[in-house]
């Protein structure tokens, strides 16, 4: 069977392949490196993302399941009434790298291009993380958070969705698994797996279970 490469992300992946080549290759183990040259990677594939206008930030930070700290939460809301539906976001990176800043741009043009809110979850990364379950009850924390501060930021409890990017997919659905064995109300799970720059496709994704998110009956 013969595949063949989306021709929106061959520009990128042929830069990325000519970044990797230059760099020299990290040592086995060496977890600090593979997450600098990840960084650098969604750093790049950041400048590829459309620019978005008329979202606006807000962070907040919420207590850890596990009582070892804070975890930063960033609210994205496009201006305008409130949709009445969110998203709790995880962002990609191999659960090893990624971070709120890295993925700024991407969030701010979902949010800008379908009008759902995102909150942004700045989760605990390996191999630092607690234990195994650290990611996926950080976002979960995420989603907790914001059922209970739905009425003051126009949400609608009962039509919050979480969704995760590439590796932030894993923590998202253990998250959603989580809300379903602790009762706790979600309109469904979001899983584009996306790599590469945001486009078209993405926006189809987003428009059909993000922006449509409806109450469950």
């Amino acid at each position: 069977m013969n595949y063949e490469l989306d021709a929106e992300l061959a520009p990128a992946i042929a830069a990325l392949t000519a970044q990797a080549a230059e760099a020299p290759a990290p040592a086995r183990g060496d977890w600090q490196a593979v997450r600098e040259a990840a960084a650098a990677g969604l750093a790049y594939m950041a400048t590829l993302t459309p620019a978005s206008s008329g979202v606006t930030t807000t962070s907040f930070t919420t207590p850890t399941s596990d009582g070892e700290g804070e975890i930063e939460l960033r609210w994205y809301a496009k201006a305008g009434p409130a949709s009445g539906s969110a998203v709790v976001y995880a962002h990609g990176g191999g659960m090893i790298g990624g971070s709120l800043d890295l993925y700024h741009e991407v969030v701010s043009w979902y949010v800008s291009q379908t009008g759902v809110p995102l909150l942004s979850v700045g989760y605990r990364l390996a191999p630092e993380a607690a234990s195994s379950t650290t990611l996926a009850e950080d976002v979960f924390a995420g989603l907790t958070w914001l059922a209970g501060h739905a009425s003051g930021l126009g949400v609608d409890p009962a039509r919050i969705a979480v969704m995760g990017d590439s590796g932030g997919g894993g923590p998202a659905a253990a998250a959603a698994i989580l809300a379903r064995d602790r009762d706790v109300p979600l309109a469904r799970q979001v899983s584009p797996a996306s790599h590469g720059r945001p486009g078209p496709r993405h926006r189809r994704h987003l428009d059909h279970p993000a922006s449509q998110i409806r109450r469950r009956p």
